[in-house]
This record gives structure tokens, C-alpha cells and sequence, in this order.
């Protein structure tokens, strides 16, 4: 199994990848007060968001135990836990039955309860092939914007449909393999 690491790209690099694909200048902060900074101001936390909930990514993956809460849920449940302050979606969980309500997690298990969750990263802990597929979204949701030309959006957004299989598959190879048993295929012992 190869570990892939972050390329470590500030957030600065990535978006003006994304604009150089557009064949715009780089920008010196979201907030320069150029137009174009203003338009990834407004367009780049959501691409991110939403490239991060695209997949089950391995490199935004935590775990944690959570703590209790002294104050309990009005109704419904025992325990209220915290959920971790990065947590942006809860991967699996321990206590079954289990509720969410906003940052916190409500269930009748007791200690310890604990949680693998999805975190959002900084830009530096991006693995390369995660930047290739989010940048090439990127310079599709900011293409009209930026270009005025709703063909250069359709060229990337079809450029970023091609590319974010390819980052699901390297991404997916960094799992561990499940090992198969021949002797559970029939073919292989019909021969015998």
C-alpha cells in the first residue's frame, strides 16, 4: 500500500491553479480587491466543500472519543457528546441508536463513545490527485464569472468530470484490500 501525502499547496497556490487554467493573472489574497478575488472569495469555500463530500476520502478521515456533556438532552435520549470542532460529517459511531443536533451527539450509550468522522482539511494536507480534480471544478464554477464565456465552463466542467474518477481510484488505493479465499470460488475447486 503507498501513502499518499499532502502536496502542500497553500490555499493561494490552488485557487490561482485554478484561475491560470482560465487564463487569468494569479491573485495576492482572496480579499486583493481585484474582481477575480472577489469571485473566488464567493465560489471557493462551497467547491471545496463540496469536492470534499464528493467521496469518501481517505485523507480527511479522523477518529476520536467524545466527551459527555453535563447537560443532558431534554427528551429522547441520555447522553449528549461533543462532536470534535472540525467534524464536518459522522463516518460511523459506536452508540446505536444515535441523533445529531448540530455539534453535538445525542444517544443512550454511555462511555466510551466514540466516532471516525470527516474533517476539512488545510489546503498543505491535500494529496495532489484530490488538487488536480478540485481545481479543474474550480476553474468550471468560476469560469463564466471570470470569463464570460459559458463554453470555457463547459470545456472545464467536462475536464473535472474526467478528472475526479481518477482521483477517487488513487484515493481508494490507499485502503487496505480485502483478502480473497479461493476456496470460496466454486470454478477453482471444480477443476480438483
Amino acid at each position: 500500500m503507498t501513502v499518499v501525502v499532502g502536496a502542500g499547496l497553500s490555499q493561494l497556490q490552488v485557487i490561482n491553479r485554478a484561475l491560470t487554467f482560465l487564463g487569468e493573472n494569479a491573485i495576492f489574497s482572496r480579499n486583493d480587491g481585484s474582481a477575480a478575488a472577489e469571485i473566488v472569495d464567493n465560489i471557493y469555500p462551497i467547491t471545496l466543500t463540496a469536492a470534499l463530500q464528493r467521496a469518501p476520502w481517505s485523507f480527511c478521515r479522523r477518529q476520536a472519543t467524545l466527551n459527555r456533556l453535563v447537560q443532558t438532552p431534554q427528551f429522547g435520549f441520555a447522553n449528549a457528546y461533543q462532536l470534535p470542532a472540525d467534524c464536518i460529517v459522522v463516518l460511523n459511531c459506536n452508540a446505536r441508536p444515535f441523533q445529531l443536533y448540530v455539534d453535538r451527539l445525542y444517544t443512550d450509550r454511555g462511555d466510551p463513545v466514540r466516532i471516525e468522522y470527516r474533517y476539512q482539511p488545510v489546503e498543505p494536507e491535500l494529496p495532489a490527485h484530490f488538487i488536480d480534480a478540485m481545481t479543474k471544478q474550480l476553474a468550471a464554477d468560476m469560469a463564466l464569472s471570470i470569463t464570460e464565456n459559458s463554453t470555457r465552463r463547459t470545456e472545464w466542467t467536462q475536464s473535472a468530470e474526467l478528472a475526479w474518477p481518477i482521483a477517487i481510484a488513487v484515493d481508494q488505493a490507499q485502503q487496505t484490500l480485502v483478502e480473497m479465499n479461493p476456496a470460496a470460488f466454486d470454478l477453482v475447486n471444480a477443476r480438483y
